[in-house]
C-alpha cells in the first residue's frame, strides 16, 4: 500500500508538469497560467455549491427522521473533487470535476455500489481493516 501512495505521490506530480509544460509551449504561459486559476476558481465555485446543496438535503433528511446515506456518500465524494483540487494543475482539476459535478457523481457512486455489492456477494459482510504500520 506505501509503494502505491508513493508512486501516486510522485507520478501524479510529474504528470501535471509534464502537461502544464507541454500546454504552456503550445499556447504559451500566460494563457496555461490563466487556464489553471480559472479552472481553480471555478471548480471551487462548484465545490462550494454542491457542498452547500448537500447540507441541505442532509438536514432535510435528518429532520425528517431518516438516515441521509446517499446524501453522505455525495458528501465524501465532494469532499474528494475539492481535495483534488488543492493540488495545483490541470489533470487533478479535471479529475476533481468529475467528484463535483453530479451528473459524473451519479456515476462515480454507482460503481462504487457495484463494487460493494460484489464484495458483499462474494465475501459476505463488507469488513474494513486499519492496521499500524
Amino acid at each position: 500500500m506505501f509503494a502505491k501512495l508513493l508512486a501516486l505521490f510522485i507520478l501524479i506530480p510529474f504528470l501535471e508538469l509534464i502537461v502544464i509544460i507541454q500546454l504552456g509551449r503550445y499556447i504559451g504561459l500566460g494563457y496555461t497560467l490563466a487556464a489553471i486559476v480559472i479552472l481553480g476558481i471555478i471548480g471551487a465555485l462548484i465545490a462550494k455549491q454542491q457542498g452547500l446543496s448537500v447540507l441541505w438535503k442532509i438536514k432535510g433528511e435528518l429532520s425528517q427522521g431518516q438516515l441521509p446515506a446517499q446524501e453522505l456518500i455525495d458528501g465524501v465524494l465532494i469532499l474528494i473533487g475539492s481535495a483534488l483540487l488543492i493540488t495545483p494543475g490541470l489533470i487533478t482539476d479535471a479529475l476533481s470535476f468529475f467528484f463535483l459535478i453530479p451528473a459524473t457523481r451519479r456515476i462515480i457512486k454507482l460503481s462504487i455500489r457495484r463494487k460493494l455489492e460484489k464484495m458483499i456477494r462474494s465475501n459476505g459482510p463488507v469488513k474494513f481493516y486499519f492496521r499500524r504500520d
